[in-house]
């Protein structure tokens, strides 16, 4: 969840790093705006939007894939990606 306390939209640059369990595709959405996709491979990946526009009020980040593969025997947990790094900066205000 996202909270922008403004009254107006601020932009921001999105980096997330990111390791698929297996190849599969991901999609990262904020609200229903698909805002980044890339192909996972199975590697630690970064996945960058430079310029994201973040409305007043709260938004829901989501990433999105193919969750099919369970961790081990006793750990049903159905996973499809992991996150490991988040970071979020706000960009300058325009004038």
């Amino acid at each position: 969840m996202l909270t922008n306390p403004a009254e107006v939209p601020v932009r921001a640059a999105l980096r997330l790093q990111v390791r698929g369990v297996s190849a599969r595709p991901l999609e990262v959405r904020l609200g229903n705006q698909v805002v980044a996709t890339c192909q996972l491979d199975g590697t630690y990946q970064d996945v960058v939007v430079e310029n994201l526009p973040i409305q007043p009020g709260q938004s829901v980040l989501s990433l999105i894939c193919e969750a099919n593969v369970a961790v081990s025997a006793t750990d049903l947990r159905r996973l499809g990606v992991a996150l490991y790094e988040f970071e979020l900066r706000a960009l300058a205000l325009e004038k």
